[in-house]
């Protein structure tokens, strides 16, 4: 829905939990486990003034994420923690 309004908007889902990693939901075809620098570098832009990464989970999840943003190029004006 969003897309619709919002055309330059793009939605990445990098994956589920390791509570689910064993036995994802039938039909799931992403990932599973924990957001790793290559998945970032796979399904994200590069780092730029124009884009913004969101992203939202439990602490240490956004923890390890910033520091693989950070590590990447990102910059805290480009990320959204909610």
């Amino acid at each position: 829905m969003l897309a619709m309004y919002l055309p330059q908007l793009s939605l990445v889902i990098l994956g589920l939990g390791p509570a689910v990693e064993e036995k994802p939901p039938e039909g799931w075809n992403g990932g599973v486990g924990f957001v790793s620098k290559e998945m970032i570098q796979t399904h994200c832009p590069p780092p730029a003034t124009d884009i913004q990464i969101l992203r939202c989970g439990p602490p240490p999840m956004n923890k390890a994420m910033a520091g693989h943003l950070e590590a990447l190029g990102y910059t805290s004006q480009m990320q959204f923690k909610f």
